[in-house]
């Protein structure tokens, strides 16, 4: 059985845009699509062709390399079980470059085209999603925004979709459809905000800065370079400058001193003042100020819930309370707990413990609730319940467990269950529920290949992008100082929607070399 070219092209094309879909809105579609995938590369034929082209591509092969550096580790495991999951999991590693690399006929450069706009069309709609559910849920939650994909994933995605509308725009010059696209970046980077992943934040600014300075010195116009170097140094001041009036504004107390601190309240109790406690809220000591006699009575008055039961979430409400009144500037008195409102009641309840956090989609939330991470962590050596600390946590345990394994790892299918079996051996203060994999993909291959084989693995993602000279070309380059970059803060190869986008885009911007190739240097 023959197809012809053209036929071939729509099929796989149709295949790789069910593979997108399926990176957003399900893993069936991501089966399917792999399986047809297969099957289309089948009936093509021309196997010796096929592997006669994959043996002179260096780039593919030192990239299908990773995949095979997973297989040896494999041979140092004893979890059986955790090898064939690790192995199935990182398949399209190897099968969608394969697949795609020895396809019959190459793909041209209108096709990667196509693709990308229909990832940027794909992107949208989840967005569009996104904001629906937030709609129909009444819940402005980035749990509900987020919509069943991890939010740094997510904004990962978002964070590539508007370096391909900058590239659109930068190709088009003055054409009119310009301000729609703007207008789209625009919408993908509030999203983007909306999302709250610091690393696609950081990314996003940091690709912006190298391409200021890079058309800065690009343009030879005079008016265009001082307003790219001003657009320059106002991005670079300007958000670092934000941050550190946050840090600033977190550690600027408003209590009084000790020594002049009230020692009773209005109804004559007397006050306990904890001065060794560490927790702060908007500058207030929390451990100032508390009455427990008159917060537990006027506390039961207001709320179903009673004062030493448990909250929504599952914590002490009193802690909740008492955090959530110095949020305020209240006392922990009767007189505070009066103060608060039905709404602050529910919020209370339902687990915040400062009224800044009942907004979930605010980027000024979220940057307290970094800070107040780090500070409680640096203080009390404690992250549990804290996304920050917590990855601070992880890298500390999963460093000491590559310590002992340096040269081998623990083997592909163990470095899970020996990561969590290292929580013990340290002694953390995470609770059994909290521990987790590292958060650092450079970190996690380490462990569960060792120093030489990790390395050559981590090296596999990195070469073929110079041996294809890939840095010549704008959307390789974004894409892979993506890639590159979140590797640092998460475990990219743990989720198959993940893996799945990293293996097409891999393939389709670096390791194929397109036909009708234009310049866009």
């Amino acid at each position: 059985m023959t197809i012809s070219k053209k036929t071939a092209d729509y099929i796989y094309l149709g295949l790789i845009v069910i593979l997108f879909a399926g990176i957003f809105f399900g893993f069936i579609l991501i089966s399917i699509s792999q399986f047809l995938l297969l099957g289309i590369w089948l009936i093509e034929g021309g196997f010796a062709e096929k592997f006669r082209r994959l043996k002179h591509d260096k780039a593919s092969l030192i990239f299908l390399s990773a995949y095979i550096a997973f297989i040896v580790g494999s041979f140092w495991s004893s979890d059986i079980k955790g090898v064939l999951d690790e192995l199935r999991l990182k398949l399209p590693l190897f099968s969608l470059p394969f697949l795609l690399v020895t396809k019959k006929d190459e793909f041209e450069k209108k096709h990667i085209d196509f693709l990308l706009n229909l990832f940027v069309l794909i992107t949208f709609v989840k967005t569009l999603q996104s904001f629906l559910l937030l709609v129909i849920k009444k819940e402005l939650s980035l749990e509900v925004f987020s919509a069943d994909l991890s939010h740094i994933r997510y904004s990962v995605y978002v964070l590539f979709s508007i370096f391909i509308i900058i590239y659109r725009i930068i190709k088009l010059k003055n054409n009119p459809k310009i301000y729609l696209l703007i207008l789209l970046v625009v919408y993908f980077s509030v999203v983007l905000v909306m999302l709250q992943s610091f690393t696609a934040i950081i990314i996003y600014y940091v690709l912006i800065l190298g391409l200021l300075v890079y058309y800065s010195f690009k343009t030879k116009k005079s008016h265009s370079k001082i307003l790219l170097i001003t657009i320059f140094i106002a991005i670079l001041i300007i958000p670092p400058y934000y941050i550190y009036s946050q840090v600033k504004n977190f550690y600027t107390l408003k209590d009084p001193p000790p020594e002049q601190l009230d020692k009773k309240t209005i109804n004559g109790n007397k006050y306990i003042h904890n001065l060794k406690s560490p927790i702060l809220e908007n500058g207030y000591h929390a451990g100032y100020y508390i009455c427990e006699k008159e917060l537990s009575k006027e506390w039961n008055k207001r709320s179903d819930i009673k004062y030493d039961s448990l909250d929504n979430t599952g914590q002490k409400i009193k802690y909740t309370l008492i955090r959530y009144l110095t949020s305020k500037g209240l006392r922990k008195d009767s007189a505070g707990v009066w103060l608060l409102t039905e709404k602050d009641i529910k919020n209370i309840e339902n687990g915040y413990t400062n009224y800044k956090y009942t907004n979930d989609l605010n980027i000024e939330a979220r940057i307290y609730k970094v800070i107040w991470q780090i500070h409680y962590y640096r203080q009390t050596g404690n992250a549990n319940q804290q996304s920050i600390s917590s990855r601070i946590e992880f890298n500390k345990v999963a460093i000491s467990l590559l310590k002992k394994h340096l040269l081998t790892g623990v083997g592909t299918g163990d470095y899970r269950s020996e990561m969590l079996r290292e929580f013990e051996v340290v002694k953390s203060k995470l609770q059994p529920e909290s521990y987790n994999l590292p958060h650092n993909q450079y970190l996690s291959i380490l462990l569960a290949l060792g120093i030489i084989l990790g390395s050559w693995t981590i090296l596999a993602f990195i070469l073929p992008f110079f041996i294809n000279k890939k840095f010549k070309n704008f959307l390789p380059t974004v894409f892979f100082i993506i890639f590159i970059l979140s590797m640092f803060t998460d475990d990219i190869f743990i989720r198959a929607s993940s893996i799945n986008y990293i293996a097409i885009f891999y393939t389709l911007l670096i390791l194929l070399n397109p036909k009708n190739k234009e310049n866009d240097n």
